[in-house]
């Protein structure tokens, strides 16, 4: 789960944090690229690999119109030039993902609306699925090129109850395990390279060697980073 900015009863933000579901940590996100300005009362959606966040207003009470949208691969912002007729700057709008577009219905741009827009987006690809179409693990050492993607689905049961379907589902869970660990072991900042550095001030793994010079504070508990010290594989 990733949260973008909002109010915290003194000012606007415009930092991003993402909570994950496997270690029920909450991470902060550097901003990278063109991060929006600080805003709440925004919307935000996902497509792909992709956040996709749009519109809301600042402590001034300027609102934007702006779309803005956040890569998960590469952990860096970027602004999305649309065109046609846009919608007016506006809070308090949802957005939904259907079909390769994202929907905007109605807000406040200093009256209530109640109309609709569709942006069209360039077709994205999750994570996940990059995942699956690589081998499936370059920590573990037991790749194996000539997997098929997994289709995400359980193997359907055969008629009878065989022993050769109940040794697929425990293939099945064991899948399932081997990426939550797999996932455990991966920089929380890029999610691409394998932890490899230990923040000592705090004694937390969180970060690889190529993204610590991106960060101050530690991901997981936002300590000061004074000393580290590389860790390496036997």
């Amino acid at each position: 789960m990733f949260v973008f900015g909002g109010w915290n009863g003194h000012d606007t933000l415009d930092d991003l944090y993402e909570f994950s579901m496997t270690t029920k940590h909450w991470y902060s996100i550097p901003g990278r690229g063109d991060v929006p300005p600080s805003r709440y009362r925004h919307s935000a959606a996902v497509y792909g690999c992709c956040m996709f966040v749009f519109g809301g207003v600042d402590k001034r009470q300027a609102r934007f119109a702006d779309l803005c949208e956040f890569n998960f691969d590469t952990r860096s912002w970027s602004r999305v030039n649309t065109f046609g007729d846009p919608p007016s700057a506006r809070t308090f709008h949802c957005a939904a993902m259907y079909g390769g577009a994202m929907y905007i219905l109605g807000g406040f741009d200093g009256q209530r609306r109640n109309d609709m827009y569709r942006i069209a987006l360039p077709e994205q690809l999750p994570r996940e699925e990059k995942r699956r179409r690589r081998p499936v693990s370059t920590l573990a050492g037991i790749a194996d090129d000539s997997a098929e993607p997994d289709s995400g689905a359980d193997t359907a049961a055969p008629a009878d109850n065989s022993e050769a379907y109940r040794l697929q589902l425990q293939v099945n869970e064991l899948q399932k395990r081997l990426e939550v660990e797999l996932e455990r072991h991966l920089c929380k900042i890029c999610y691409e390279r394998e932890i490899d550095t230990v923040i000592l001030d705090c004694n937390h793994r969180t970060v690889c060697a190529r993204c610590l010079d991106q960060v101050s504070t530690c991901p997981l508990c936002r300590a000061q980073i004074t000393r580290t010290v590389q860790t390496y594989n036997a």
